[in-house]
């Protein structure tokens, strides 16, 4: 029997640990915390429940479960703890996630001014609610979008300021839609750089860029960067522990998952694989129990906002023609609530990047998930070569696309 280490508790690390255990190996699972934790994308439902538990992950029983395990370094056959402990392995997962990056800026420190960079920071987020009548958000990812969501309420105002994030994030159609969807429910979104908090002793208001924007409350989300322990494993650009589709990284018997792990051979990067961690820890775990399974849609990531839900596999278009792709876009708004941006080689007529919006609850999402770097127009289009076309908006969207690349 082949025995695994799991490093790190959170989604991508049970999943992986669980993997391996129905998959027949003796499977360690180490986290640094005394405690179960949420994973923190799911902090923001603290805003609306803030004395809800913890909770804790229903675990295989042969799953052996240390806590308080801070791991230092990974060797070639042993993981080592900061007492000293070594644990030996067969392979071993690296599902330590990602951690806050500190906040900086000018009146951080006044009353009224929330950095969310931790569990109870949102709890005190929402039991402070109530109290708030104009609330600036500063933050970028779909967090802020859950955090601006949670506080939205009669009466209360809520500013979200993305600075350009917003347009990095989606295609122009795409945050067109979101934007609007944001308004519908009394969010305004500022693309402007929070520059300070401004008040004496409270905030009473934020410069944003070259205005300021009066408010009882500053939410600040800090950013986000890859973390694991010392290992022999080679590093991406965006700080993660380089991983090819097997999520094996270039150091023997070490896989990662989750928002620790970036994407090698596909589509351009996109950061890591924290909006893909159950599925990432789970292709992980298996291989790291002796199979080899790959994950074919490494830049995938969905969520719900706004009462939409939005999904994207691969890249967008000006990333793409940062990597030297020759591409073009086809995007079209459907609906108030839906939309789709498909982007595509000129030359051979391959996606590289699918983006929608659709109303929550549609839980139609098979054709972005089918969605390789070999795929073609013709097959969103029309659903052949094994891709499905389940949401007719994005096959819709790909034949005015392949009617645009057959004329060009």
């Amino acid at each position: 029997m082949s025995s695994v280490a799991v490093v790190g508790g959170g989604t991508a690390g049970f999943e992986a640990a669980a993997e391996a255990s129905r998959n027949g190996a003796e499977v360690i699972l180490l986290e640094r915390l005394d405690g179960w934790e949420p994973s923190w994308q799911v902090w923001p439902d603290l805003i609306l429940s803030p004395e809800q538990s913890a909770g804790s992950h229903p675990l295989p029983d042969n799953v052996e479960l240390t806590l308080g395990a801070n791991v230092t370094s990974i060797g070639r056959d042993f993981v080592l703890t900061t007492d000293g402990t070594k644990v030996r392995f067969d392979s071993v997962v690296l599902a330590t996630g990602s951690e806050f990056v500190p906040a900086v800026f000018h009146g951080r420190r006044k009353q009224g001014v929330i950095i969310l960079d931790g569990l109870e920071a949102y709890a005190e987020l929402g039991r402070e609610r109530s109290s708030m009548a104009h609330v600036v958000i500063r933050g970028e990812g779909v967090q802020a979008f859950h955090v601006a969501d949670g506080l939205r309420g009669t009466g209360r105002k809520v500013t979200l300021l993305t600075a350009p994030w917003l347009e990095r994030f989606a295609s122009k159609t795409i945050g067109t839609a979101v934007r609007d969807a944001a308004a519908r429910r009394g969010v305004s979104i500022l693309d402007s750089t929070l520059r300070s908090a401004l008040g004496c002793g409270h905030v009473e208001a934020v410069l944003a860029g070259g205005t300021v924007v009066p408010c009882d409350a500053l939410v600040f989300l800090p950013g986000r960067v890859p973390c694991f322990p010392q290992t022999l494993g080679e590093t991406g650009p965006n700080g993660g522990l380089l991983v090819d589709q097997n999520l094996r990284s270039s150091s023997p018997l070490l896989y990662a998952a989750g928002g620790c792990a970036e994407p090698r051979y596909c589509w351009p990067h996109l950061g890591t694989l924290e909006g893909a961690a159950a599925t990432s820890g789970r292709v992980a775990g298996a291989n790291a129990a002796g199979h080899r399974v790959s994950m074919r849609t490494l830049n995938f990531a969905e969520a719900s906002f706004f009462g939409l839900r939005w999904a994207r596999a691969g890249t967008r278009l000006e990333e793409a023609r940062a990597h030297g792709l020759m591409v073009s876009e086809i995007s079209r708004r459907w609906s108030p609530e839906s939309a789709c941006s498909i982007v595509y080689e000129r030359p051979s007529g391959r996606v590289v990047g699918v983006e929608l919006v659709i109303e929550e609850g549609d839980q139609r999402l098979g054709v972005l998930m089918a969605i390789n770097s070999s795929t073609s127009l013709r097959a969103v289009a029309y659903g052949v070569s094994g891709c499905s076309s389940d949401i007719s908006l994005v096959s819709d969207t790909a034949r005015l696309g392949l009617q645009a690349w057959s004329g060009s």
